[in-house]
């Protein structure tokens, strides 16, 4: 992915997660809830890391230095993280979501000692589910927060490398 970096989240990005989470029909299909993101003080809260093993940050094209999206990993419990992202409404179904959620994956299997990944989907994001399952996640349950249905995927290190979809990405991007 030559055209994609990483940078760790910071207070400056503020005015990047207000457009996403401000955005109606963005947070609609997200399964995020609006009202946990009207003030600075949530969104400070939302990128700030609460566990030193946490991994915030803005994937952004190299190209023009235009943010494209949040990653996020937050750490669980022996090597073992939970993903959440997103990306500008805009960039939907333009191949950016794919390639920045398998750079994301791979920087955090290259860089931190990660034997598990989990994603919570929402049960009505179903460009997100689709995701993870082509990238080799594999479904493991479902939870509710509130009265919403979140479905929960995981994904291990050698079923991300041994998927052939991946490798198509990392192969074509390096």
């Amino acid at each position: 992915m030559g055209f994609l970096s990483f940078r760790l989240s910071t207070e400056k990005d503020i005015p990047f997660y207000e457009s996403l989470f401000k955005d109606s029909d963005w947070i609609l299909d997200s399964g995020f809830r609006q009202e946990d993101f009207h003030t600075k003080a949530q969104l400070l809260n939302f990128i700030s890391k609460h566990k030193k093993e946490d991994v915030k940050g803005i994937v952004y094209d190299l190209n023009n230095n235009h943010d494209i999206g949040f990653c996020h990993f937050k750490y669980l419990e022996n090597g073992k993280y939970e993903i959440c992202g997103g990306i500008r409404k805009e960039l939907l179904d333009k191949g950016y979501g794919i390639h920045s959620f398998v750079f994301c994956i791979n920087y955090l299997f290259q860089n931190y000692d990660c034997s598990e990944l989990h994603s919570v989907v929402y049960e009505f994001n179903n460009r997100s589910r689709k995701m993870d399952v082509k990238t080799g996640f594999v479904e493991s349950g479902f939870l509710f927060y509130d009265t919403r249905k979140f479905f929960v995927y995981v994904l291990t290190p050698s079923a991300f490398y041994n998927c052939s979809f991946v490798n198509l990405i990392l192969n074509r991007n390096k």
